[in-house]
């Protein structure tokens, strides 16, 4: 309750217009810059935190921005940032962010709370980021199917995301990031990715990301879901939940 209100006195004095950055105090990462469309409120949007526990970000504030940047590690690069009492920033340590800020890479927001749970498209677009930010080479199928074997073709398997070149090729089935602390998966589309795999010899993994920026995520094997996932009924389809606790951080 102590950490609630220690949000709210900085959030209160959010005024429309103030120049405002997003940094985060576990990836050390740094957003911005946003501009107020409001001034500090409570609960202004509810469901903005609907992967949080409840009313844990009750002190909120409506935003717009123009050009958004990602400045990684920012808190090794401005000590000030390390300070946690440190909501309010001088002239000076505004025009440091701004200026460093600007040869960050783009940062764009995910979408995914104005998309249905069943579609996965940001998903794989923060998944594309995060091979790229990696240096990782891949083919995304969802975009050139015309690029599947013809045994993928004939066995009518479910169809993975990308095809990730690592010291050995690697299929990766993309699903969006769980609304609950657990992942769910169709028992229908982990038989095919085992089967997937059983057929072409190449290992399979379905993978997710943990947060909004597509920096964490974790993964599991097809046979491992289907070993161990409880199964429930869901619209008179058999489902696979596993607690993501139980899966591991995806590496590369």
């Amino acid at each position: 309750m102590a950490n609630i209100k220690k949000q709210w006195g900085a959030v209160k004095r959010i005024k429309t217009g103030d120049l405002l950055f997003l940094y985060n105090t576990k990836s050390r990462s740094l957003i911005g810059p946003f501009i107020a469309e409001s001034e500090g409120g409570w609960q202004l949007d509810p469901e903005a935190w609907d992967y949080m526990k409840p009313l844990e970000f009750p002190a909120q504030v409506r935003v717009k921005w123009d050009d958004l940047r990602m400045l990684e590690n920012a808190g090794d690069k401005f000590e000030f940032l390390a300070r946690r009492e440190t909501c309010e920033l001088t002239p000076e340590q505004t025009d440091a962010l701004l200026s460093a800020l600007k040869d960050a890479p783009i940062y764009i927001p995910p979408v995914s709370k104005t998309l249905p749970f069943e579609i996965e498209s940001e998903a794989e677009r923060m998944f594309a980021q995060f091979l790229d930010k990696h240096n990782i080479n891949y083919i995304r199928f969802s975009q050139t199917p015309a690029d599947f074997s013809k045994v993928l073709r004939e066995m009518k398997a479910k169809r993975p995301d990308f095809l990730v070149f690592l010291d050995e090729p690697l299929f990766i089935e993309v699903k969006p990031r769980p609304k609950k602390n657990e992942l769910i998966v169709d028992s229908q589309e982990v038989e095919k990715l085992k089967q997937l795999e059983l057929t072409t010899k190449i290992r399979v993994l379905i993978a997710f990301p943990t947060n909004n920026h597509g920096i964490e995520w974790r993964s599991t094997k097809p046979a491992w879901i289907w070993a161990r996932g409880q199964r429930k009924k869901f619209d008179d389809q058999e489902i696979l939940a596993t607690p993501i606790e139980m899966l591991e951080h995806l590496k590369f």
